[in-house]
């Protein structure tokens, strides 16, 4: 069993995706598997994937007609075996050091910080403090601070987060179908309500990589 499934759907991403596999790979941290469902791409998605799997046997990949990113990542959600679950999308970036800063392996959640990165600027969005929290009250209080003025998107998106496996698994949590706005945010929520311990990691672990085309909604609006 691999401590992390990094979970992927990709669709027409051919031009960004070796850059995402390979800031994976390039990760210190090692014990790792890459799942990667593709929606039926008619570029070199699916030749870049396969060329990175025979390159590197923990990555994975699963064909799928779905076009829909949040439904290919509850199917890929039935692949992972791993301890921990992260979501990644294939025209987006690993921070160096992301997975060693995110692994802690006495909690169900582990919140990093993200940027969002466009031609002109780049944002970050940081937890407020390194912190573990633990029971009602502490639960209470990481709401407070993770949904603060400054900090409000950090819980609208699956990335840059662990989620413990056996925690979806058990609830039988995934991401619903048929809503046009905020399935992802719907998804981080539901685990949070299901969640004993939470830990913050004030780093950036992700860069969120503005395209012409994007895989999935924004993120932040500007």
């Amino acid at each position: 069993m691999h401590k992390i499934d990094i979970l992927l759907a990709t669709y027409n991403s051919g031009r960004f995706l070796r850059k995402q596999i390979e800031s994976i790979i390039n990760q210190g941290f090692d014990d790792w598997r890459l799942i990667v469902r593709d929606a039926g791409s008619t570029d070199d998605t699916i030749a870049v994937i396969l060329e990175s799997a025979r390159q590197d046997d923990r990555i994975q990949y699963i064909g799928s007609a779905c076009a829909d990113v949040l439904v290919n990542f509850s199917k890929l959600l039935l692949h992972s075996t791993a301890k921990y679950v992260m979501f990644a999308d294939s025209d987006d970036l690993l921070k160096e050091g992301a997975l060693d800063n995110l692994y802690h392996d006495d909690c169900d959640f582990v919140l990093g910080g993200f940027e969002k990165v466009s031609r002109s600027r780049t944002l970050s969005y940081i937890p407020v403090l390194p912190e573990v929290y633990e029971g009602n009250e502490a639960m209470c209080r990481f709401f407070d601070e993770t949904i603060s003025e400054d900090n409000c998107y950090l819980l609208n998106s699956p990335c840059f987060k662990l989620f413990r496996r056996s925690v979806i698994e058990e609830h039988a949590l995934g991401f619903v179908e048929g809503l046009s706005y905020a399935e992802d945010k719907i998804f981080v929520m539901s685990f949070l309500a299901h969640a004993q311990k939470v830990r913050t990691v004030d780093q950036i672990v992700y860069s969120y990589i503005l395209q012409d085309v994007s895989l999935s909604s924004d993120l932040v609006s500007d």
